[in-house]
């Protein structure tokens, strides 16, 4: 993947690499990503999610549940690999972006890709 992203995006994905490593997470999953992106309620997603009628707090709360379950090191942590789930988003994200002539991947086109993979929390919603 020869992926550009904005700052915004870059900076989110540096943090959810750096969460999954700071929670011993085997991997970087698409959990870690949205957690980082749901965090700042003044952010794109809270603000987006909210106008959706959907309660950005509960999906983060959602979210951190299910940072909980996922698996993680015991002994000496190693550097968390990109899960599946994670590349998945985005590459759906990449879709979005060009199917709307965007040169960069954005905050917008990972919403989009969330929603369009129905994975937890979004199933349901």
């Amino acid at each position: 993947m020869d992926l550009l992203f904005t700052e915004v995006v870059t900076s989110s994905l540096k943090a959810a690499i750096e969460l999954a490593a700071s929670r011993r997470h085997t991997e970087v999953s698409q959990l870690h990503l949205l957690s980082i992106l749901l965090s700042d309620p003044k952010e794109y997603f809270s603000t987006f999610a909210s106008s959706l009628q959907l309660d950005p707090l509960l999906l983060l709360k959602e979210t951190e549940l299910l940072l909980g379950q996922l698996p993680t090191y015991v002994g000496v942590a190693e550097q968390p690999l990109l899960g599946q789930s994670f590349q998945q988003l985005l590459k759906t994200a990449e879709q979005y972006a060009k199917e709307l002539h965007d040169s960069h991947i954005a905050s917008d086109h990972l919403f989009l890709a969330f929603w369009k993979l129905e994975q937890a929390p979004f199933v349901g919603w």
